[in-house]
């Protein structure tokens, strides 16, 4: 598994709830701007549309057939491939209040390309804060171990 594009602040600003693996419907320059890693997938997310699932917000750079890539960056919206009972199920959920879908990690599984999906619910600025300490605790906790010597 080759992770093309990465969402790291996922786990910062979302509790994560659960993670779904979806398939992308693509053109062939799209797979070859993101195979080549011209891609970024931060600012998306996915909504339900007519009981099918979309993808808005994925930049993927143009591709100019010749190798040579454009600098503008296109948002695309994206269909998502998912079965039709978990889409049941996601619609389900995404009626909580506070719950969105929000893409983690872009990868290629063999010669096809997935997304990782996480049903995710905000964190509040006071969580971030606490997250933030016990991270520091937990550094400081190891940095003391590290220079303890035992005779």
């Amino acid at each position: 598994m080759k992770i093309l594009s990465q969402n790291k602040k996922i786990g910062y600003n979302y509790s994560v709830l659960e993670h779904l693996e979806v398939g992308i419907v693509l053109q062939g320059w799209q797979v070859k701007s993101i195979k080549a890693g011209d891609v970024n997938i931060t600012d998306s997310y996915a909504y339900i549309h007519k009981d099918e699932l979309f993808l808005r917000g994925m930049k993927i750079s143009n591709w100019n057939g010749m190798g040579n890539f454009e600098k503008t960056l296109k948002a695309a919206d994206l269909k998502l491939l998912v079965s039709k009972q978990e889409l049941k199920k996601l619609k389900s959920k995404l009626t909580n209040q506070g719950t969105t879908l929000a893409p983690s990690k872009l990868y290629l599984v063999h010669s096809y390309i997935k997304l990782e999906l996480n049903l995710v619910k905000g964190k509040k600025k006071y969580d971030k804060r606490e997250q933030i300490k016990e991270r520091e605790q937990k550094r400081d906790l190891a940095r003391e171990l590290k220079n303890e010597k035992y005779f």
